[in-house]
């Protein structure tokens, strides 16, 4: 009599069968998430490595694959800074295991996707999230990956946010969420949207996790605000009140590029009286400067650019001013002052000055003696130690705010930076750490979008420039764009240095809701427009957010087409919210903005004040006006007139009284 083996009965195979599904329920083949508020469904498919977003508001479907079979599949839930979630957690397999999650938060429209390397990889993973599939014919914007990162209404590759949107300012957003120095969006010449690394990115550690924040709005403007708050909530940022640090809430003079004492003084006098000087005569005059910033022409430097070229012919960097380390425009050496400038060392000016400061830097040389005791890749410092010293150092200085500048050069030349898991983050976390704990804030300088990223998790990283050297109207543009992208972030802007009598100027380094800072010519100064900005105590008297563009502006520019551009902010009063307009004509083709209140909230009657005209309009409810750019002059010492066309107005709701 034979006998049937045990595995070939079939009422134990469907047994087996029953047992493992109950056991390991996360091979099931499909899942899917749902948010009841928002509408946004998450669904992925075990069996095929597909994935799908669904906007159901807008009717917007996003479709990706992971291009294989997954080896497990499960729900989750959670809770991180943003909030609640739900998530789909699944496993598979490339050259090592790799986990990936799609989080979807409970009451808002964002959704989180995370990479897990499980093992350690010699090479990174496919991107992800690649979305092959996402709505269509939508205008698109992003930030070129440069220095101060003009606008670009166009995908750029890189670490940038991809904005898309159409007409009715239905928006989504999409970007690198952690890791930005080697972050990269991709994909747009082949229709897709990939998030990925570097391309020389190798030698990936067990646990990295890489993330990407898509996010979902009713409007443009909207939209940036809801996915910056996500990134900052995310990494726990404390965002900072618009007067955090001296240089947000005072006046202060500005010795940078474009500005007066910039590599220049009284040569009768010598660096360091030519700039107590001044600050004792505006002193004087009742002006009330509260901090000075030195710039690069402080600390003695090399020739020799940040790639290691040297200069065939070098010169000083203004050959009218005495020969010496600090005349030059190289690495840095040291960062302490040259003693030909400040006799008693940075510690003894600052004593003699009686004001906080704000320092330069830029990158290190190559042969600057710090590489002999402390870790520096490229041209960063990437030591703890190095930070820690020249930080306390320069805090028992007086100094309060640190300034980094040539963010985009340290990079470019520091390859480990853009290549590497951990350089780039000992650079930068060291500098954010070592300046809190010596109760610095932080100012970024021709950073990249990657640095703007880099400033959602740093609750002391307060500025950043948005705009190259000596603001001036060409500048307006690209100020008000990068601008978008520091508020979105916590940050707030700093237009750089204008003259005092620059009024239009003026204006905007107030509206940005960050510093504002002239570098006149002693004697030079408009007292009028500065006592317009601060008040008597040097208070900056300023909106409650950066100015940043329209919604309309981004719909004009995407269109290409030539009218004037506008931007705004607001001061909230609780119940009562004021806006503030700002247009301009970049091209001089056209003369009239439209302003639309329905646009800033305004369901009611408003008042529109033209400020230099001295107008008021009553506008009915639901009712836009077009308003004419005029030719205004400003006050030049110098006797020398120029008129722009742009126009400023307040916006209010016609309040019963």
């Amino acid at each position: 009599m034979k006998t049937r083996s045990l595995f070939f009965r079939k009422e134990h195979f469907f047994l087996f069968v029953v047992i493992l599904f109950f056991l390991i329920p996360n091979l099931s083949s499909a899942d899917s998430i749902f948010d009841l508020k928002t509408k946004i469904s998450v669904q992925v498919n075990a069996s095929n490595g597909t994935y799908r977003v669904e906007a159901g508001k807008f009717k917007w479907k996003f479709e990706g694959t992971i291009g294989r079979p997954l080896l497990t599949l499960q729900k989750q839930s959670g809770r991180d800074g943003i909030g609640p979630f739900q998530s789909l957690v699944f496993q598979w397999r490339e050259d090592v295991p790799l986990e990936g999650k799609i989080q979807l938060y409970t009451d808002k429209p964002i959704v989180l996707f995370q990479l897990i390397y499980l093992n350690a990889a010699s090479t990174q993973a496919r991107p992800f999230p690649t979305l092959v599939r996402f709505p269509a014919n939508l205008k698109t914007f992003s930030f070129q990956d440069r220095r101060f990162p003009p606008p670009k209404f166009d995908l750029e590759s890189g670490a940038t946010p991809w904005l898309f949107f159409d007409k009715s300012r239905r928006t989504f957003l999409i970007s690198p969420a952690d890791y930005f120095m080697i972050a990269r969006m991709s994909g747009q010449k082949e229709g897709a949207i990939r998030r990925g690394l570097n391309a020389g990115v190798r030698n990936i550690p067990r646990g990295f996790t890489q993330s990407t924040l898509l996010v979902f709005g009713q409007g443009i403007n909207h939209t940036w605000d809801v996915w910056g708050h996500a990134l900052t909530d995310w990494h726990g940022k404390k965002r900072p009140a618009n007067d955090a640090d001296v240089g947000l809430n005072y006046l202060g003079y500005w010795t940078d590029n474009g500005g007066t004492y910039y590599y220049n003084f009284d040569t009768t006098k010598g660096y360091e009286q030519t700039l107590l000087d001044l600050m004792d005569y505006y002193r004087k005059k009742g002006l009330p400067f509260h901090y000075l910033q030195l710039d690069s022409w402080w600390y003695p430097k090399t020739f020799t650019a940040a790639s290691g070229e040297k200069p065939k012919n070098p010169h000083p960097r203004n050959p009218k001013m005495p020969k010496g380390v600090w005349n030059r425009y190289g690495g840095m050496l040291q960062y302490e002052a040259d003693t030909t400038l400040f006799p008693d060392g940075l510690g003894g000016f600052h004593k003699k000055l009686g004001l906080p400061l704000i320092t330069h830097n830029r990158w290190i040389d190559w042969e600057s003696p710090y590489r002999e005791k402390y870790k520096i890749s490229g041209v960063g410092a990437v030591d703890p130690n190095w930070w820690d010293d020249v930080i306390s150092r320069i805090a028992s200085w007086g100094v309060v705010t640190y300034e980094q500048d040539w963010l985009d050069h340290i990079y470019q030349y520091s390859p480990e930076m853009q290549t590497t898991t951990w350089a780039g983050e000992a650079f930068m976390d060291n500098m954010a750490r070592a300046c809190a704990e010596n109760g610095l804030t932080i100012q970024y300088c021709m950073a990249m979008p990657r640095h703007f990223l880099q400033a959602s998790k740093y609750d002391n990283v307060t500025t950043i420039r948005v705009s190259n050297d000596r603001f001036s109207k060409k500048r307006w543009k690209n100020d008000v764009f990068d601008s978008r992208l520091a508020s979105a972030l916590g940050v707030y802007p700093w237009v750089d240095v204008f003259r005092s009598w620059e009024t239009a100027n003026v204006l905007l380094a107030t509206l940005s809701a960050g510093m504002v800072g002239p570098g006149d010519p002693i004697g030079k100064e408009n007292a009028e427009n500065i006592f317009r900005a601060v008040r008597k105590d040097g208070v900056i008297v300023k909106p409650d957010v950066p100015l940043v563009p329209t919604d309309g502006t981004f719909w004009t520019l995407a269109k290409k087409n030539n009218a004037p551009l506008a931007a705004w902010t607001l001061s909230d009063f609780g119940k009562l919210k004021v806006y503030y307009v700002f247009a301009w004509n970049p091209d001089r083709k056209a003369h009239k903005v439209t302003v639309n209140p329905k646009f800033f909230g305004l369901n009611q009657k408003a008042v529109l004040y033209d400020y230099f005209a001295g107008k008021a309009r009553v506008l009915k409810k639901g009712k836009k006006i077009k308003c004419k750019l005029a030719a205004l002059q400003q006050n030049d010492p110098f006797g020398i007139q120029k008129t722009d066309d742009w126009a400023y107005f307040v916006l209010a709701p016609l309040m019963s009284s």
